[in-house]
């Protein structure tokens, strides 16, 4: 294997993620993932200012779409701008089968719910009390 040096350091590994050398690896999580306190997120962030690899901390963030705590110096706000700056739309987890939503998924993507698809939606009709009409059921 060859070394590799990244921000000074040197690596018995090809590669160094760049997670190996950040600050907050050394504090406790909970100062990453602060509640909703001004106080508290600008302490993550300050420990994110002095952090070497703040840069590819913050890119990575932005780029999956990390949507809790401080990364880079960034709270959940901060990078949902700068993904909409960068042309990135929102990420979305498709309602799973087996679900009222995967239902509706179905219904919008212009197919027929799968059976149990349209067994949670006659469950949720069932507990709302409401009759589904026939042309909906039937299908």
């Amino acid at each position: 294997m060859s070394m590799g040096s990244v921000h000074g350091t040197t690596s018995t590994r090809e590669t160094t993620d760049w997670r190996d050398q950040a600050l907050c690896r050394e504090v406790d999580p909970e100062i990453m993932f602060p509640e909703s306190s001004q106080t508290a997120i600008d302490e993550a962030k300050q420990l994110c200012a002095r952090c070497p690899v703040i840069d590819a901390c913050s890119e990575w963030a932005i780029t999956t779409g990390e949507q809790f705590g401080i990364w880079g110096g960034m709270d959940q706000g901060q990078r949902a701008k700068a993904r909409r700056e960068r042309g990135f739309t929102a990420a979305r987890t498709p309602a799973a089968c087996g679900t009222e939503s995967g239902a509706k998924r179905h219904r919008r993507n212009g197919e027929d719910p799968c059976g149990s698809c349209k067994e949670a939606q006659l469950a949720v009709w069932a507990q709302r009390r409401v009759r589904p009409s026939r042309a909906r059921v039937a299908a």
